[in-house]
């Protein structure tokens, strides 16, 4: 066995040193939290901190795509919806079926043949730019006339109506879509007179614009040539003036005249009244003593019957 000689420690006994078991555990432990806390403190002395709110500009941008598909879906619908009425409910009208139209003028418009006549040949005349203007005093059966053809054409597209001043302050070739879609379109215009010379210009606006798209136009307007609500006949120089006013324009023209009404017509414009209204048996002599022909027309037996209150 082998004899280990052991070297005695230097062991330091001054009162700087510690006893042996004079560390306690807890010391030690409390030592290490602290060196381990001040090396996981991160030095921010010096550093700007930046606060930016992420989740709020997501909210405002989540919001500004909502209302941005919200506004193209309203877009989207009200486009839709204009194109579902003028295209898909749209309709031309090709042909105007004049024996019909004929036959309806010649039972309700009395006392104006020729007048009625000649509308149909205007009608069936196969001019690409042509203008029908009816002219005459109030009451005679132009308006009655044109209320007889819009009831066969109104709801086709390419058929406009307009009265004055609304046609001049409202009219444009350029939104018409019965323009751009059909072959031929028709424009009416009522309650024309002598001093709306102005209308010339709008109507060679028109028949421009048809030759440019190679489309045809029938035109109609409605002159009244007494502005004191009497029936007085329509002189010549009337029809002159008319005639040098649309002089300039380049398309086929019908003057067509309405005569003044006789005591007859006015009668029997009395007659389909009372037949409308469904009474019978009655003295048509003693009912026609309410009523003046000069100034009574058959556009107001209407409303002088039911003023009356006879029935």
């Amino acid at each position: 066995m082998n004899n280990l000689d052991y070297e005695p420690m230097d062991i330091d006994s001054s009162a700087n040193s510690y006893a042996a078991m004079d560390i306690s555990y807890n010391e030690i432990k409390e030592e290490e939290e602290k060196t381990e806390t001040a090396s996981t403190t991160p030095d921010t002395q010096g550093i700007k901190k930046f606060h930016i709110d992420m989740p709020a500009q997501k909210e405002k941008r989540i919001l500004l795509k909502s209302n941005l598909y919200l506004l193209a879906f309203i877009i989207g619908s009200v486009i839709t919806s204009i194109l579902y009425y003028n295209v898909i409910k749209f309709e031309c009208c090709r042909e105007i079926n004049t024996k019909l139209l004929k036959d309806a003028l010649s039972s309700k418009v009395h006392g104006q043949s020729n007048a009625i006549q000649t509308f149909i040949q205007a009608l069936d005349d196969n001019t690409s730019s042509k203008i029908l203007i009816l002219y005459g005093g109030t009451g005679v059966g132009k308006t009655l006339s044109i209320s007889i053809v819009l009831n066969k054409l109104l709801n086709f597209s390419n058929v406009y109506h307009y009265t004055m001043p609304s046609f001049v302050d409202k009219f444009t070739t350029e939104i018409k879509i019965g323009l751009v879609f059909c072959e031929k379109w028709i424009i009416i215009v009522d309650d024309l007179n002598a001093g709306d010379k102005h209308i010339t210009s709008i109507v060679n606006d028109i028949i421009e614009k048809t030759e440019n798209l190679k489309s045809n136009v029938t035109i109609m307007l409605v002159y009244n040539c007494d502005t004191s609500n009497e029936l007085v006949g329509c002189n010549d120089s009337f029809l002159i003036n008319l005639q040098q006013d649309f002089n300039s324009v380049s398309a086929t023209k019908y003057f067509i005249k309405y005569l003044p009404l006789s005591e007859d017509i006015l009668k029997q414009c009395i007659k389909d009244e009372l037949e409308q209204r469904l009474v019978k048996n009655v003295d048509i002599n003693m009912i026609m003593k309410n009523f003046n022909v000069s100034q009574d027309g058959c556009k107001g037996v209407h409303t002088k019957i039911k003023s009356l209150n006879l029935f």
